[in-house]
C-alpha cells in the first residue's frame, strides 16, 4: 500500500511539467505517491525517503533537504505525468474505460498516446541520470543516503540512462554502423548461397547429417572469431561481420568436400558449362520462393516498427519471445526440410500416394511436437524467458509479463505454424512455388494490416494476435493450394 504523503506541491508540479494551470489538482494527486515509490524511493533509499516525507508532511524541511527537493522536483514532475498519462487520457467508470474528450477537443489514438509515453520515458531517464549524479556528488550532506545501496538497487544506471538518451538523439551514428556492417556482410553472400545449394543437394540424397554438422562448425567458428576479432583485435562491428563471413565459408567448404566424395558429384566430373534450359527451370522455381521470402521479411520489418513504437520495455519482452520463437519452431523447420526432400523424391518417382501418406505422418508428428512444446513453454516458459531479459527489477517484471503473454499465445497456436511449414514444403517439393509465393503475400498483408487495425483497438497486445493471424492466412492459401494440386494430379492420372 503506497503512503498518502507527497513530496511536491501543486505549484512546483505545474512549474516543471506540461500540466496546464487549470487542470484539477485532485485528479492527478493520487498518482503522486505511486510515482514517488516507483521512481524516487529506490534512488534515495528508504531512510532518506521516509525522512523527506515526514519533514514535508510536518512542514519542517531542513536546509539540505530543501535543496534536495528543489533538485528532485523536475525529475519527479515528469515521473508523475508519465505514471498518470494513461488515466488522464482515459476515464474509468461503471461503463468501463472510456476516452476523455470535450466539445472542443478530440481524443488521441492509442498509437499517439504511446509515442507521447515513449518521449516522456526518454526525458525521465535522462532527468533520473542527472539527479542521481547530483545526489552522488553531494552524498556527504545526507547522512541517511547510502550511495552504494543506490548504485546497486536503483533502476537504470548512469551509463545505461546516458546510452538510452544517446540512442534517441544520435540515431545517425547507429545507421552508419549498420551500413558498415551490411557492406561487409554482403561479401559473404556467395558463401551463404553455396552452403544452401550444397546442403539442399545433400538433403535430397538423404544426407541431413552433413548440413547439421556444417551449421555446428559455422556457429562454433563464428563465436570464436567474434571474440578474436571484436575483443582481441578491437575491430568492432567490422570484426563481427568478418567473423560471420569466414564461418559461412567454412560451412560451404565442408559441405562441398562431403558432396565431392559422391561419385556423381566429383569435381572433375562437373561440367561448368551453363545449361540455359536448366537455368530457366531453376529461375521458374526459385524466383517465386525468393519473392515469397522477401515479402515475409518486409512484413516482419513493418511489424517490428509497430513493436518499437511501444517503448523499450515492450520491445524487450517481444524480442525475448521472438528469440525463443526461433527455438520452438526448429522442429517445424526440420519437418519442412524433410518434407521437401521426401515430396521431391516421390514426385520424381510418380508415387503420389506416398506423398499423401508422408503429409499425414508429418502432420501427426507436428501435432505431437506442438503439444510437447506447449506443455514445456507453459511450465518453464518464464524461466527460459528470463535468460533473454535483463534490467531493473521493475523493468524485468513488466517485460516478462509481455513476453510470457506472447509466449503463451504463440505456444497455444503453434500447430498453425507447423502446418504452414509442412504444407508449404510439400507444395515446394511438387514444384508449385507460385502458390507458396501467394501464401507469403497473404501472410504479409495480414501481418501489416493486423498491426494497423489490432494495435489501434487493443494496443500493444494486439500485435501478439497479429502474428498468429499471419500464420493462419498463409495456412488457408497453402491448404487450399494443396487440395487443388492433388485434385489436378488425380485428374491427370
Amino acid at each position: 500500500m503506497f503512503e498518502s504523503k507527497i513530496l511536491i506541491t501543486e505549484e512546483y508540479l505545474k512549474l516543471y511539467s506540461p500540466i496546464p494551470n487549470n487542470y484539477n489538482w485532485d485528479d492527478i494527486k493520487p498518482f503522486i505517491p505511486i510515482a514517488q515509490e516507483i521512481w524516487v524511493s529506490d534512488i534515495l533509499g528508504r531512510p532518506l525517503y521516509n525522512e523527506l516525507l515526514e519533514q514535508v508532511s510536518n512542514n519542517e524541511v531542513s536546509g539540505e533537504n530543501a535543496t534536495l527537493l528543489l533538485k528532485l522536483y523536475p525529475y519527479l514532475s515528469i515521473a508523475i505525468v508519465y505514471e498518470s498519462l494513461p488515466f488522464i487520457a482515459n476515464h474509468i467508470s461503471e461503463k468501463g474505460i472510456t476516452k476523455n474528450s470535450s466539445d472542443n477537443s478530440e481524443p488521441i489514438s492509442n498509437t499517439e498516446l504511446t509515442n507521447i509515453q515513449n518521449h516522456l520515458r526518454t526525458q525521465l531517464e535522462f532527468l533520473k541520470m542527472n539527479f542521481k549524479k547530483w545526489l552522488n556528488e553531494h552524498a556527504e550532506c545526507y547522512v541517511l543516503y547510502n550511495i552504494d545501496n543506490c548504485n546497486s538497487n536503483c533502476g537504470i544506471d548512469d551509463c545505461d540512462a546516458f546510452a538510452l538518451f544517446q540512442w534517441n538523439t544520435n540515431r545517425l551514428n547507429i545507421r552508419d554502423i549498420s551500413v558498415t556492417y551490411l557492406r561487409v556482410i554482403f561479401v559473404g553472400i556467395p558463401f551463404s548461397v553455396a552452403y544452401n545449394i550444397f546442403a539442399v543437394i545433400l538433403r535430397s540424397l538423404g544426407n541431413s547429417k552433413t548440413p547439421l554438422n556444417a551449421m555446428v562448425i559455422s556457429t562454433s567458428s563464428n563465436i570464436v572469431l567474434d571474440i578474436l576479432f571484436v575483443v582481441g583485435f578491437q575491430w568492432g562491428v567490422i570484426g563481427a561481420a568478418v567473423a560471420t563471413i569466414i564461418s559461412q565459408l567454412l560451412s560451404a567448404v565442408y559441405c562441398f568436400v562431403i558432396l565431392n566424395k559422391c561419385d556423381i558429384f566429383k569435381a572433375n566430373y562437373i561440367e561448368f558449362r551453363l545449361d540455359i534450359a536448366e537455368t530457366l527451370v531453376m529461375l521458374k522455381l526459385g524466383t517465386p520462393m525468393a519473392i515469397q521470402n522477401m515479402i515475409i521479411t518486409i512484413g516482419g520489418v513493418v511489424l517490428q516498427s509497430f513493436v518499437d513504437s511501444y517503448g523499450v520495455i515492450f520491445m524487450a519482452g517481444y524480442i525475448a519471445t521472438t528469440k525463443l520463437y526461433g527455438i520452438i519452431q526448429c522442429a517445424g523447420t526440420a519437418y519442412g526440410f524433410a518434407m521437401v526432400t521426401y515430396t521431391g523424391q516421390n514426385w520424381g518417382a510418380k508415387k503420389v500416394e506416398r506423398i499423401r501418406q508422408g503429409l499425414k505422418s508429418g502432420l501427426v508428428l507436428a501435432v505431437v511436437s506442438c503439444l510437447f512444446i506447449a506443455v514445456l513453454m507453459f511450465t518453464f516458459g518464464k524461466q527460459i524467458l528470463g535468460l533473454f531479459i535483463s534490467g531493473t527489477p521493475d523493468e524485468t517484471k513488466l517485460a516478462m509479463i509481455y513476453a510470457y503473454d506472447f509466449l503463451r499465445i504463440m505456444s497455444a497456436c503453434l500447430p498453425i505454424l507447423y502446418i504452414l511449414h509442412i504444407v508449404r514444403s510439400v507444395l515446394q517439393g511438387l514444384g508449385h512455388t507460385m502458390i507458396t509465393m501467394l501464401s507469403g503475400v497473404f501472410e504479409m498483408v495480414m501481418r501489416v494490416g493486423g498491426a494497423f487495425v489490432l494495435s489501434n483497438f487493443f494496443g500493444e497486445r494486439g500485435l501478439f494476435v497479429t502474428e498468429i493471424l499471419a500464420w493462419l492466412a498463409s495456412d488457408i492459401v497453402l491448404v487450399s493450394g494443396y487440395f487443388f494440386s492433388m485434385k489436378k494430379i488425380n485428374e491427370k492420372s
